[in-house]
């Protein structure tokens, strides 16, 4: 019992001293958040396009299950904005913090734009970004 004491004292401190580093390896900054979970809807958003024939009506539906939901929201936790036009063009925005259209600084909107189709009207299997979502 006193060796299990005496190594959960030493130990402890020692693991703390050697992560801490790690929680300020990454710079993020606000809407790096939105940024991430938008890449990974444009994904979501292809392959489900590929397997069923046409767009998803809302992000709701490339979740599968609960564990999921985050991928939705942005850094103030607000519904990420989805829309598409006839021509197969996507359109993901986070309103940024102030949750309003516009802004400027940590209030700009993060605005992420693709299409989703190709030239012969194919639901393309990767698509690169026509505008790309940033601060």
């Amino acid at each position: 019992m006193r060796k299990r004491l005496l190594f959960t004292v030493l130990a402890a401190p020692l693991i703390l001293l050697l992560c801490a580093p790690c929680t300020f390896m990454y710079d993020t900054k606000p809407g790096d958040y939105a940024t991430a979970n938008m890449a990974q809807l444009k994904t979501r958003i292809l392959a489900y396009a590929n397997s069923h024939g046409r767009l998803p009506a809302t992000l709701a539906e490339l979740i599968e299950s609960k564990e999921h939901k985050f991928l939705l929201v942005d850094d103030w936790r607000r519904e990420i904005q989805y829309r598409h036009d006839e021509a197969g063009v996507v359109t993901l925005y986070s309103l940024g913090a102030d949750g309003r259209l516009g802004g400027e600084g940590g209030n700009r909107d993060i605005v992420g734009v693709f299409e989703t189709r190709d030239d012969h009207g194919q639901v393309k299997q990767t698509a690169g970004w026509k505008i790309r979502p940033h601060r």
